[in-house]
């Protein structure tokens, strides 16, 4: 039997229907794989705007946050503080969580409130809690100057954030005579899961850059790759930190860093990875 092909006619804008599904292939990070050792609740933003510039998203948590068993927090004296500094959006998370659990009203709270960045602020406004300071530079030692002038001595002043966690704050804000309380909400603790499957995962995975969002991820990633006896860099990928803390951290356990975001956050971080692609 003879088959005889139709003739197809495209009519219309369909024939730009190819450019528009190969959106991917024009953005600057096709083709690259990247790394995220983030907590796995705060990989998922940075996992899809990854997908947005074109890239594809590994993700293999290096540590994991757990509330430490007794705060020592006492609710009575919040209303006493003069101001409340938190340092990351998990310090939020955990303050706001204690007082939920405790059913204390988050209205008690009568100091002013700071930030170290954009998305701690964002974690505060979520529960309507207006944030009265951010620093120019989002880290400690930048926010410290930016309270020299509204802590005078006496100031009473209360920072949730995790256990062991640098210093600078506290100690720089004692130091002019203001009263500091520490609050070790939570603590980082290496995730167990990734190391069952990081062996495998590390070997076959091919991996353009590696990311770091904070010191604790860098000392957890690292820890976890000793512990299973394989190489903590993938093959011939750039190391990425968030900040130069982190990027510190980084060098001290032996990894190259060739990225360091200008803006701390993870928007800084993904600009800067996409600055280093494009060249």
């Amino acid at each position: 039997m003879l088959s005889v092909g139709l003739p197809l006619f495209v009519v219309g804008n369909v024939v730009t229907l190819r450019e528009k599904l190969m959106w991917r292939e024009k953005q600057p990070l096709f083709g690259k794989r990247i790394l995220i050792t983030r907590p796995r609740h705060q990989a998922r933003e940075l996992a899809q705007e990854i997908i947005l510039q074109g890239g594809e998203p590994l993700c293999l948590p290096a540590i994991e946050l757990e509330a430490t068993a007794d705060c020592g927090l006492d609710f009575s004296q919040l209303p006493t503080y003069d101001w409340l500094i938190f340092t990351s959006a998990n310090g939020v998370f955990f303050f706001l969580e204690q007082l939920r659990a405790n059913k204390i009203d988050v209205r008690c709270l009568r100091g002013k409130l700071a930030a170290i960045g954009p998305a701690t602020a964002a974690s505060l406004e979520q529960y309507g809690l207006n944030v009265d300071i951010i620093p120019k530079k989002y880290q400690a030692e930048s926010l410290l100057e930016e309270l020299k002038h509204l802590t005078p001595p006496g100031t009473k002043v209360l920072i949730p954030r995790a256990q062991g966690a640098r210093d600078v704050l506290p100690e720089g804000l004692t130091a002019q005579g203001v009263q500091v309380d520490i609050l070790p909400l939570y603590r980082a603790v290496p995730a167990l899961k990734s190391r069952e499957w990081m062996a495998g995962f590390m070997k076959d995975a091919s991996v353009d850059y590696l990311t770091f969002t904070s010191s604790s991820t860098v000392r957890s990633y690292v820890s976890l790759c000793n512990s299973e006896k394989i190489s903590p860099l993938p093959g011939e990928c750039r190391v990425a930190c968030i900040g130069p803390v982190t990027a510190a951290t980084a060098r001290e356990l032996g990894l190259p860093v060739h990225i360091v975001a200008r803006e701390f956050t993870g928007a800084g971080l993904l600009a800067a990875i996409i600055d280093d692609a494009k060249r």
